[in-house]
C-alpha cells in the first residue's frame, strides 16, 4: 500500500463510519509498486452493506466526494455489488488491500447484487443506474 493512502487511514475509518460502508479496499496502482502521486488517481473498491447511510446514492456519492478532498486528486469507486463479471472480480480480488471493515462485517465481504446497480449506464465518466429516480425508492 503506498504510503500515501497508508498515512490517511483514520481519516478514511472516519468516512466509512460516517457513510455506513461495510468494507472498504484500495486496488489499482496505489495497491501496488508503479503507483505516481504525480499524475495517477486512486482507486477504491466499496462494499456499503446493507444500510449506507444516508441512502445509497448519497452514501456512494459523499464517500467519492470526501475521498477525493482528502487526497487531493480523482478518486475511482467502484462498488463491489456491480461486479459482474467473475474474471474481473478474481484480477480484484488477487489485488485488493483492505482499508477498512465494518465489525458487523466480519470477514466475508462477497460481492452481492444490487437492484439499484443491477442495470447500468455509462455517461461521460460516471456510472448511472438505469432504473428512473421515480423508481429508486422502491428498491431500496
Amino acid at each position: 500500500m503506498h504510503p500515501l493512502v497508508e498515512s490517511r487511514r483514520a481519516q478514511m475509518t472516519a468516512l466509512c463510519r460516517r457513510f455506513g460502508v461495510a468494507r472498504l479496499d484500495l486496488i489499482g496502482s496505489a495497491a501496488h509498486d508503479d503507483f505516481d502521486a504525480a499524475r495517477n488517481d486512486l482507486d477504491f473498491l466499496v462494499d456499503l452493506g446493507a444500510n449506507p447511510q444516508p441512502c445509497p446514492l448519497d452514501a456512494y456519492f459523499g464517500l467519492k466526494d470526501a475521498l477525493q478532498a482528502l487526497f487531493n486528486r480523482p478518486v475511482d469507486l467502484i462498488s463491489a455489488a456491480s461486479l459482474r463479471k467473475p474474471y474481473i472480480a478474481a484480477g480484484i480480488e488477487h489485488v485488493r488491500q483492505p482499508i477498512y471493515i465494518a465489525p458487523e462485517a466480519g470477514t466475508c465481504a462477497a460481492p452481492r447484487p444490487s437492484p439499484l446497480l443491477a442495470e447500468t449506464r455509462i455517461v461521460g465518466e460516471i456510472m448511472l443506474p438505469a432504473v428512473p429516480p421515480e423508481d429508486w425508492e422502491a428498491l431500496s
